[in-house]
């Protein structure tokens, strides 16, 4: 009987351990809160969650308002700029394209760059909207037609232009002396000053070898003689322009007024001094067997030496050892 009842107990024991580890299996892995739930490692607001790197939302805002850092046209002088340079503006930083307008359709004074000559009464009309380049920082102004000679003109920017950010500039800029065009020497008569004195062309001449490969010798006076290729002219006669070109052809040229030039320079002699030329353009309209005429602008160092205008010049050629007007 007490074996009965031990095989029994045994047998219910044994039951009891198969049941518990049944159920140890699917448990042991999965609920240790100190290990999958533990907030300093899955879910440390300091490294999964830290608003400082991951999730950072702080942004930098263009506030500063754009200004003009130049204006200029082509010419090196902008006292002596050719009546066809476009004017250049140029902006602080990248500039807002569709704001940078100017007038096309006539001389009304609209747009945000505007090119005047009369205090912005009205202004120069242009070709075409002001075109961009320097990533988008400089704007280019090409007037319809020629400017007009001899004039300053002032360039406006208005406050309507924009940056890339949308800042608009905070004061509207003018240029305070602006830039002059050269004289309009195809609508003058030849005429200017040499070291302070006023001057008028009178006769002059152009001297020609007998020898085609020779030079030619552009050469005005304001001595009133009567035959320009006389043997009495010298360069001793009072106020002389002189120059020397291979055989002038129709067509113009820029005069050569660098230091040690060779060739092209021209130079006004007062008799004791010559004051030499560094800008300007000779034109050649018309070359015959007897004469040339054309156009010219000089200017020297300074506005004290200029001469523009029209001209006509006899051509001499050497013949018994004197020169006289051609007959070729």
């Amino acid at each position: 009987m007490n074996k009965v009842l031990y095989i029994i107990l045994i047998s219910l024991f044994s039951l009891t351990i198969i049941s518990c580890s049944s159920d140890d299996g699917g448990g042991s892995s999965t609920t240790s809160t100190a290990t999958d739930n533990d907030t300093t490692s899955d879910n440390d607001t300091t490294s999964d969650n830290d608003t400082t790197s991951d999730n950072d939302s702080t942004t930098t805002t263009d506030t500063t308002a754009p200004t003009v850092t130049s204006v200029s046209t082509a010419a090196d002088d902008q006292s002596s700029v050719a009546l066809t340079d476009n004017i250049t503006v140029t902006f602080s930083e990248a500039m807002d394209t569709t704001t940078v307008t100017t007038n096309i359709s006539n001389t009304t004074c609209s747009g945000t760059l505007r090119v005047s000559s009369d205090n912005f009464s009205s202004c120069v009309q242009m070709s075409s909207a002001p075109a961009s380049s320097n990533d988008n920082k400089t704007f280019t102004l090409d007037p319809s037609d020629n400017l007009t000679g001899g004039t300053t003109y002032l360039t406006r920017v208005t406050t309507g232009v924009k940056d890339a950010a949308g800042n608009e500039m905070s004061s509207q800029y003018e240029t305070s002396t602006g830039f002059t065009t050269m004289p309009d020497y195809e609508t003058t008569t030849l005429s200017g000053t040499i070291a302070g004195t006023a001057w008028t062309f009178y006769k002059g001449q152009v001297k020609v070898p007998t020898s085609s490969s020779g030079l030619y010798w552009y050469r005005w006076t304001s001595d009133n003689i009567s035959n320009a290729c006389s043997s009495t002219y010298t360069l001793t006669s009072t106020y002389i322009l002189d120059s020397s070109d291979d055989a002038p052809a129709v067509g113009e040229e820029e005069l050569c007024f660098a230091s040690g030039c060779s060739t092209n320079t021209v130079t006004f002699y007062d008799g004791s001094t010559n004051y030499i030329i560094y800008t300007g353009k000779i034109k050649i309209d018309n070359v015959t067997t007897t004469e040339v005429t054309g156009k010219m602008y000089a200017k020297g160092s300074d506005s004290d030496n200029e001469i523009n205008g029209t001209f006509t010049l006899s051509r001499c050629c050497l013949s018994s050892g004197s020169y006289s007007v051609c007959s070729e």
